[in-house]
């Protein structure tokens, strides 16, 4: 068999490159859509996508007929929760202008260039 193949070796790589070629054209390229009709326009749409739309849609209004029951406040637990906040520190501002030549700026705070005399 290991024969066969040394001797066709340039019919095998054809072989195996049209099998790659074929199955790559199947992931990427042919779509399980559903065709709309047109003289020489074809639009496909995705029966996956309009699933995910109308699951999208139960869900906004499954959450919408949510109601909440006031007395979940009146709970010693609730009561018991604490936020996790912390204090920001202030932190020190860089130049007013960034851009602005160093030593120019009227919001330098006294940066003055260096020079070498």
């Amino acid at each position: 068999m290991w024969d066969v193949i040394k001797k066709n070796k340039y019919s095998v790589g054809l072989l195996a490159l049209a099998v790659i070629a074929v199955i790559v054209y199947s992931v990427f390229y042919m779509t399980d859509g559903v065709s709309l009709g047109g003289d020489n326009q074809q639009e496909t749409v995705s029966v996956s996508s309009e699933r995910v739309g109308e699951d999208i849609f139960r869900l906004i209004e499954q959450l919408e007929r949510i109601d909440l029951n006031p007395a979940i406040f009146d709970r010693p637990e609730f009561a018991t929760l604490s936020g996790f906040d912390y204090v920001i520190r202030p932190r020190s501002e860089g130049r007013s202008d960034p851009f602005a030549p160093i030593g120019g700026a009227s919001g330098d705070r006294g940066l003055t260039r260096q020079t070498s005399e």
